[in-house]
């Protein structure tokens, strides 16, 4: 199954490619908290007529970097 990863709703932005590094998502995380949440939005394009219906289920990597 084709499909790309966001970062704004209007689908404009893709997040990586999977063979490059793509495009950042940047924030910070505050001293004592451990978490950070990103939105990203997805798109299955149509015409993927081989595809069976059924449940399908994939992982994204993000890759933190620390700068201190």
């Amino acid at each position: 199954m084709a499909f790309n990863v966001y970062h704004d709703p209007a689908h404009t932005i893709i997040w990586g490619d999977g063979m490059t590094a793509g495009s950042p998502l940047a924030g910070s995380v505050p001293p004592g908290d451990s978490t950070r949440t990103h939105t990203v939005y997805g798109r299955i394009p149509g015409g993927q007529n081989k595809l069976r219906a059924g449940s399908y289920s994939t992982w994204l990597t993000m890759t933190v970097t620390f700068s201190p």
